[in-house]
C-alpha cells in the first residue's frame, strides 16, 4: 500500500549560484513524486548575450524548457530568444537574445 503522504511538495528557491549573466533568479518548484515543474523569473545583466541558466534541482534528460518575454522588448526590436540543450551532468541550459526580465519553464523527471 502506498502513502501519499508528502507526494506533492512546493517550494521557492532564490539565488544565482552557476549562473552568468544573471543578476537575480527565483525558482518556483513544485514535485509531485518523481516529476516537477520549475518556474524560473530571471533578470539579466547585459542584454542579449549569452546566458547561463542553472536549474535549483537536477532534471534528468528529456527536460521541456519554454522561455517568456515578460515585456514584449524581443517583439519590439525583432529578435527570436534561442534557448539551448539542457545538460543533465551540469543541470545548466543556455539562452541568447534575451533582455531586462524573462520567464523559464522547466518540465520533467527528476
Amino acid at each position: 500500500m502506498y502513502r501519499l503522504e508528502n507526494l506533492i511538495s512546493h517550494r521557492v528557491i532564490t539565488g544565482t549560484t552557476g549562473m552568468t549573466n544573471v543578476s537575480s533568479c527565483s525558482s518556483y518548484i513544485t514535485q509531485i513524486s518523481n516529476f516537477a515543474t520549475c518556474m524560473m523569473s530571471i533578470g539579466v545583466i547585459t542584454d542579449y548575450v549569452k546566458t547561463t541558466i542553472k536549474s535549483p534541482i537536477p532534471f534528468k534528460d528529456g527536460v521541456y524548457i519554454s522561455l517568456e518575454d515578460n515585456n514584449g522588448d524581443l517583439y519590439a526590436s525583432n529578435r527570436q530568444p534561442v534557448v539551448g540543450w539542457y545538460n543533465p551532468a551540469t543541470q545548466t541550459f543556455e539562452v541568447a537574445n534575451v533582455n531586462a526580465g524573462f520567464t523559464v519553464l522547466l518540465i520533467g523527471r527528476i
